[in-house]
């Protein structure tokens, strides 16, 4: 992990017991509002977005923890949810998506939850689409 990546960004906050506030999507953009137990905010911003789906927002949504995959391989379940094809795993979409996270050209963010929203984004760029911001 070097300095300044996603990971190295959201992983100093222990973002687990934190609570997802908001989801705001636009074209090929989506940002998830945190707020961690100190009561600083992160705005967690994803371009390049092709591929987003949320479950369950519900008023209370308990971060467990928020996983990032590129350049290695992603849970087998995510590509096909995103996807909104878990009964297709062997879609050449799905095939063509896995291949992209793990040659490093696109990135997945998982978010998993103790309590309501599950959320997972697939996005174009690699790491370079998402940035964190923490305001106090």
């Amino acid at each position: 992990m070097t300095a300044g990546s996603p990971q190295a960004l959201i992983h100093p906050f222990e973002l687990h017991d934190g609570l997802l506030t908001g989801i705001s999507v636009g074209a090929k953009h989506v940002e998830l509002r945190c707020l961690h137990e100190t009561g600083d905010i992160l705005l967690i911003s994803i371009k390049g977005i092709t591929r987003f789906r949320a479950t369950d927002f519900l008023e209370g949504n308990t971060i467990n923890r928020i996983s990032i995959y590129c350049g290695v391989q992603c849970p087998s379940d995510l590509i096909p949810f995103v996807f909104q094809m878990e009964d297709k795993p062997d879609h050449p979409a799905l095939i063509e998506a896995r291949t992209a996270v793990l040659l490093g050209r696109s990135v997945v963010l998982e978010l998993e939850p103790s309590y309501g929203c599950y959320a997972v984004a697939l996005a174009e760029g690699g790491l370079s689409s998402i940035s964190v911001e923490r305001h106090k």
